[in-house]
């Protein structure tokens, strides 16, 4: 009986006012469920009131028997009409950045969801009662959609993308900018991982601000203790280059790059084994190696062009100009602008494959556009170099 008690004590205190977040463990605190969706409980009439009118409760207080989330999507795809659940206001047409789509798949808009994550105790989905995801998530999502937005909005006034050094944001560009970091901030705050890792992006990159890497280092640091490889990567990346506000420290760098390398990322393979294939021990010449061999595995033009360069030299593998002109054929056939300007200059000298002029014009043709004419000349001086060997 003693046990009921204390259950029945538990159960008590559980319960809130859905406005001001009281519980019925204060004395005297009577609260009393809302008589048409017997969801929320408030603790008294003026509550009840402010909650209906400002937190959003009008929209989403659906009786039980009501609640249809199939009837919801009927709605969307057969009127073509979707009304907020929250405002009851239409949302067809507005901006991506205005709306916010739950992982039930509901569509709101981002400031009637927000209102919910501010009032309401229940995060449920209006619709269908399914749980939201925690308001760190929201504000990172909201954060997203704002950035999706200003990326859309540049290119369209300017032609160029918003990382682009001959155009300056105007003023409600800033004002979008300024809106998606608080947001992102707040969120990485609060400990979401992908918000971290974006503004670690953004302090890399620079737009809008100054590029640091100190901070890029401070925020990437959450998710490489997560075990996130791209942050892995990234790390390494800043520690093996330098940048603003960050000394180079090779062999941290080497050490995340090995850490995203592992967990298979390809371009922290890519990068590591260049820069190990040159290494001076032969171990980590064969290290970098097996690294490129894994990220051409995975589809990597630049890493597959990399084997073909290194079968040429001849320098830590057996030299075969076959399976470089193999190597750089597969990288060329995929797009690869460099792989191509080989390629040209294997079938111009018939290393690997049977003269051809036709073929060595055809793919020089394909390669112009992208190659400019200091990496060709590169390119040429590398052929002379060992060519011969």
């Amino acid at each position: 009986m003693a046990d009921e008690q204390v259950q029945t004590k538990k159960t008590e205190i559980l319960e809130e006012c859905a406005s001001c977040g009281i519980t019925n463990a204060y004395e005297g605190i009577v609260l009393k469920k809302c008589s048409k969706c017997k969801h929320v409980s408030y603790c008294g009439k003026e509550c009840q009131l402010l909650h209906w009118n400002k937190g959003g409760h009008k929209g989403f207080c659906v009786p039980p028997k009501e609640r249809n989330p199939q009837l919801y999507g009927r709605i969307e795809e057969g009127m073509n009409v979707q009304p907020c659940l929250i405002c009851q206001e239409n949302v067809h047409g507005r901006p991506k950045h205005e709306l916010h789509t739950l992982p039930c798949k509901h569509t709101f808009h981002s400031s009637c969801i927000n209102s919910i994550c501010k009032y309401s105790t229940t995060m449920l989905c209006p619709a269908c009662r399914a749980p939201l995801p925690p308001p760190s998530e929201l504000m990172h999502l909201e954060g997203k959609g704002i950035w999706h937005a200003l990326l859309a909005s540049f290119e369209r006034r300017t032609g160029h993308s918003l990382d682009c050094k001959c155009h300056e944001m105007n003023e409600t560009e800033l004002s979008s900018l300024r809106s998606c970091e608080r947001l992102i901030l707040e969120s990485a705050s609060c400990g979401n991982l992908d918000s971290a890792f974006f503004l670690a992006l953004h302090y890399m990159r620079g737009v809008g601000i100054e590029s640091n890497y100190k901070l890029a280092e401070k925020w990437l640091t959450p998710c490489v203790e997560k075990g996130y490889a791209r942050a892995e990567y990234m790390l390494g990346c800043i520690y093996l280059n330098g940048g603003p506000s960050l000394q180079t420290n090779k062999t941290k760098g080497i050490h995340f790059l090995r850490l995203s390398a592992a967990h298979g990322d390809h371009e922290a393979q890519l990068v590591l084994g260049d820069y190990l294939r040159v290494a001076e021990t032969y171990e980590e010449r064969e290290e970098g190696f097996a690294l490129l061999l894994a990220s051409a595995a995975q589809g990597n033009t630049y890493a597959t062009y990399d084997l073909g360069c290194m079968y040429y030299e001849g320098l830590h593998k057996t030299k075969s100009n076959e399976l470089s002109f193999a190597y750089c054929e597969s990288a060329a056939k995929r797009e690869n602008a460099k792989a191509m300007y080989m390629l040209s200059g294997l079938y111009k000298r018939g290393h690997g494959v049977a003269h051809s002029e036709e073929k060595s014009q055809e793919w020089l043709e394909k390669s112009e556009k992208e190659v400019d004419f200091l990496e060709r000349l590169h390119i040429d001086s590398w052929f002379r170099k060992y060519e011969n060997s």
